[in-house]
């Protein structure tokens, strides 16, 4: 347990992603192109705020639950070059999503058909856009 304020922190390990996507993959930044590194992320909930929703507080299957503040550490990928962080989960949805791409123009390749397809992201602001500035300001992924 850490210290925060002078009293004990609860602390939540875990993984989110499939973890031989993340093993046995190459990953590359969607900004820069870079290659991915992973870097631990700390992040210290409150259960009486807003964010708390988005957290597991449970300690085990037999419905205990945390009391006070936690930190929750897990992995994420981090891009050396642009800095850019990401989860296990969307960075792996976004490779899923150009692999069935490839898969499918491969496909319609072989009956002779050439696809020309076109990824774009919808902002948050409702403008559609070809490349990822900032993951925060894609609507859904």
């Amino acid at each position: 347990m850490g210290i925060q304020g002078g009293r004990a922190l609860n602390r939540h390990y875990y993984f989110l992603g499939n973890p031989f996507k993340v093993k046995f993959r190459k990953h590359k930044c969607y900004r820069c192109g870079s290659e991915l590194t992973t870097v631990q992320h700390r992040k210290v909930v409150s259960q009486s705020s807003e964010e708390a929703m988005y957290y597991d507080f449970r300690i085990s299957g037999n419905g205990s639950r945390m009391i006070g503040p936690c930190e929750f550490i897990h992995k994420r990928f981090c891009c050396p070059a642009c800095l850019e962080q990401m989860e296990y989960v969307s960075q792996t949805s976004f490779e899923d999503v150009d692999l069935f791409l490839a898969k499918l123009k491969k496909k319609f390749l072989k009956r002779g058909i050439h696809l020309e397809i076109k990824k774009q992201y919808e902002t948050k602001e409702g403008t559609a856009v070809d490349r990822i500035e900032h993951i925060e300001n894609i609507k859904k992924l």
